[in-house]
């Protein structure tokens, strides 16, 4: 014959069932709060901690486009190893500007090229002036080429060209020579 349970037997088990979800109950909230303040102090402490690259944008080059998706400027590092910051005369359709950013079409272009850094300005017919630390050049493509050269050894000298290619070249000694018997007349 089955034992039946009497109504305090069966009152004490289900006491012990309810105190039993009660106590799962209370872990699981536990638990859960636990793993939210986890996360939150994840979240803050992630935005709030200065670190390297924090507030940064890194990339190889930055690229201004207008309206129409054409390129204007252009801020890159260089393959051979230097960087440069390119504004071009002309928009320049998709990805055209990659071929044809290092010997222009800018009309302002600062570049640090090989350890050289260089100025130069372009306006639309050719004309050009390139300022670097030890050489000033100017120049249009159908009017020949003056450039003024400052090395450190030697003094400096000026180079004239024609569209021709034929170069003068006038040394720093070769002005002060003439000077010299220029005055003696």
């Amino acid at each position: 014959m089955p034992a039946e349970f009497g109504p305090s037997t069966q009152f004490a088990v289900l006491e012990e069932k309810i105190s039993s979800l009660r106590r799962q109950l209370i872990t699981i909230t536990v638990m859960g709060v636990l793993l939210m303040a986890a996360l939150i102090a994840f979240q803050v402490g992630g935005r709030s901690s200065p670190g390297p690259g924090a507030g940064t944008i890194e990339a190889q080059r930055f690229v201004v486009r207008d309206a129409q998706g054409r390129a204007r400027a252009v801020l890159q590092s260089l393959e051979s190893n230097g960087a440069q910051l390119v504004f071009f005369r002309e928009p320049l359709a998709g990805d055209r500007w990659r071929s044809q950013v290092m010997p222009g079409p800018f009309a302002f272009g600062v570049r640090d090229w090989r350890g050289n850094p260089q100025l130069v300005l372009t306006n639309a017919e050719g004309a050009q002036v390139a300022l670097m630390p030890n050489s000033l050049a100017l120049s249009r493509s159908d009017r020949g080429l003056v450039l003024i050269e400052l090395p450190p050894v030697a003094g400096g000298r000026i180079i004239l060209a024609d569209t021709s290619g034929t170069r003068t070249t006038l040394s720093a000694a070769t002005m002060r020579a003439s000077g010299a018997s220029a005055g003696r007349r």
